[in-house]
């Protein structure tokens, strides 16, 4: 019946349960490797470890979506990092969708609410946003220093972050090799999206996808096992298709689905925990062994529950993300082009990816910087002088900042040590400053930007930053 409450066995129900755990475990492993904890960290950590042993509980899962919005807000925006965003607006959708059906319940009959018919009203929203995420990575590293070799940020992922933990992979330095990193790179980062957009290959782009988190993850990137949990929202598509051709068959095996999927349940336990012990591993022993546990355990939990899941019947009506999910979707357009429209620089899907438009310059190949609507990032700011040695740092280095994280930097170096002197060039203009605490000498942050905007430090030479 439409108002029924699925069985706790169905397929809509599975896809709650997977996702919640998913989530769960992830953002558990996440708060547990933060440095300095305080309340919204240990809250989070806290709900997403219950969500995780009882990803059945809707309250749960309110509770830790709820918790990554917190947990973004008092981190927002100089301590969050790419993927916080993503894990925001998915919980946003999840969230929105989750109280409209509540909405809705309330205003028909007051029965019980079908909570798995709104998980799955927001996949197509929850789809869109990794899709989204996906094509402004590969976007941002169309440039030029991204392209170099010598620069490239392909090289240096693979040089310093992957071959020195893992015995597996060896270090490339010639031109060539390096080259072919470089375009390996691009083309993983094209086929992945590729792949799971399109119905019919989306259980391939499961796969593949995994398969490069797993390699990718090793190497201590959290942004991975986020990706373990939102490629649930692209099995149940993939799984429609797959078993088409093969439902006579099917049919005889479809009480082994429930077990297939908590023996997943294991499988993605065992490759998170994997994934986390990796980045703790100093010793090196247990890496080879590590690698591979992450690289084949979500691969073939994803692979099994895509090919044997018995076809669903269609949960929800809707084959596109609904007004919320629009909103959350344009919303992750606008984080993604904020670099080319003048905003933030940092959070922006630009992780690893040698971009660079600050200055009224860029290295873009083809995104001219005629297209900032904002001055945030031609407001330079070079430092001559400093008795403060953090704020010493980019005169050495001949880095340059925005001249909003300047102003932070010294308001909160005033903050840590008492007063102090500087001299800084802005707009070709020397400054002295005589830095207090709890004086704006520099004037206040708007409420939009002291939430959003955040920005890299200008670097005189191409090089691969976060």
């Amino acid at each position: 019946m439409p108002g029924e409450t699925p069985r706790p066995d169905s397929p809509g129900s599975h896809v709650r349960r997977a996702l919640a755990f998913g989530l769960g475990l992830q953002q558990a492993l996440e708060a547990a490797s933060v440095p300095e904890r305080d309340a919204a960290n240990l809250l989070l950590g806290a709900c997403a470890l219950a969500l995780a042993i009882a990803p059945g509980s809707v309250p749960l899962l309110v509770a830790t979506l709820s918790a990554v919005l917190v947990d973004l807000s008092v981190r927002m925006p100089d301590a969050a990092v790419n993927h916080d965003y993503l894990a925001a607006l998915v919980a946003i959708a999840l969230l929105g969708e989750l109280a409209l059906e509540r909405w809705r319940r309330a205003r028909a009959s007051g029965g019980p609410s079908d909570w798995d018919t709104a998980v799955m009203r927001a996949l197509p929203t929850v789809r869109g946003l990794v899709l989204v995420m996906y094509g402004f990575a590969l976007l941002h590293k169309l440039n030029t220093a991204y392209l170099n070799p010598d620069s490239s940020c392909a090289v240096y992922v693979w040089n310093q972050r992957l071959t020195p933990v893992n015995p597996l992979l060896w270090r490339v330095d010639s031109i060539g090799g390096k080259q072919l990193l470089v375009s390996a790179s691009l083309l993983s980062e094209a086929l992945v999206p590729l792949l799971l957009a399109l119905p019919p290959t989306r259980a391939l782009g499961v796969v593949s996808g995994t398969l490069l988190h797993a390699l990718l993850g090793h190497a201590a990137f959290p942004f991975s096992s986020l990706m373990y949990a939102l490629y649930v929202a692209f099995v149940p598509g993939a799984a429609a298709e797959v078993t088409a051709r093969l439902r006579d068959g099917l049919l005889r095996v479809q009480a082994l689905a429930p077990a297939l999927l908590r023996g997943g349940y294991a499988v993605l336990v065992t490759s998170l925990l994997a994934y986390e012990l990796s980045r703790y591993d100093r010793t090196q022993t247990l890496a080879p062994r590590i690698w591979l546990l992450s690289v084949a355990a979500p691969a073939v939990a994803l692979a099994v529950w895509s090919a044997l899941q018995p076809r669903a019947p269609n949960t929800s009506s809707r084959a596109l993300p609904s007004l919320l999910g629009s909103a959350c979707i344009a919303l992750a357009l606008v984080n993604g082009a904020a670099p080319y429209l003048g905003l933030k620089t940092r959070t922006a899907f630009n992780m690893y990816s040698n971009l660079t438009t600050e200055g009224g310059r860029t290295n873009h190949l083809f995104v001219p910087t005629r297209l900032q609507m904002f001055d945030y990032q031609r407001d330079l700011v070079r430092i001559r002088a400093s008795g403060d040695p953090q704020l010493a740092h980019f005169t050495a280095t001949g880095e340059q900042l925005v001249f909003i994280s300047f102003r932070r930097l010294v308001e909160r170096r005033a903050a840590e040590r008492g007063e102090f002197t500087l001299d800084y060039f802005r707009s070709g203009k020397l400054y002295t400053l005589s830095a207090t605490p709890s004086v704006h000498v520099l004037g206040r942050e708007s409420w939009f930007e002291r939430h959003f905007l955040a920005f890299r430090s200008v670097t005189p030479r191409a090089e691969c930053r976060w």
